[in-house]
């Protein structure tokens, strides 16, 4: 699946084609080196940094983590090589120096987190072809076609609002 960049508007601001496409970039050069297992974490629930994030991570092939584990970390959470944020314009990699927690299956595209109403907060792994899959879904049932606009009132670091 090819991504379509902008035009789009976040927050009240518009983000041209042209800018989301040199974040997207600047963000997948900045991925550092990571090991097999390791997840790249979204810093920020800002819907850019969230959008720049998942970006990168499908460019570079690392599985994406949206939302750290909550409360400072389960004890199975998802190790986290590296951490993207987008600010003032700005693409900001952090590497994690000594990864922690359980690696990720090969597999995995995107590590997402429920909500913890019957618990502690879980992570739960999808593969690249369930996101894909839900993308083409929601783009069928809400007869999306390709290039109409989308107003996504849902939090990003959802299935659907990734997707």
């Amino acid at each position: 699946m090819t991504a379509r960049y902008g035009p789009l508007t976040i927050d009240r601001e518009p983000v041209d084609a042209a800018t989301l496409r040199r974040l997207a970039d600047d963000a997948a050069a900045a991925v550092p080196p990571m090991a097999a297992g390791d997840t790249l974490a979204c810093a920020s629930d800002d819907p850019l940094t969230v959008l720049v994030t998942v970006l990168a991570a499908r460019s570079t092939g690392v599985p994406v983590m949206l939302g750290d584990a909550p409360f400072g970390g389960a004890a199975d959470a998802p190790r986290v090589g590296a951490r993207l944020l987008v600010r003032s314009g700005k693409v900001e990699a952090h590497r994690n120096p000594e990864p922690t927690g359980t690696p990720v299956p090969e597999e995995t595209a995107v590590v997402f987190w429920t909500s913890g109403t019957s618990g502690e907060p879980k992570a739960v792994l999808h593969h690249a072809a369930a996101m894909d899959y839900q993308a083409r879904a929601t783009a069928e049932r809400l007869a999306i076609a390709k290039d109409d606009g989308l107003l996504l009132p849902l939090p990003s670091p959802t299935p659907t609002g990734t997707a």
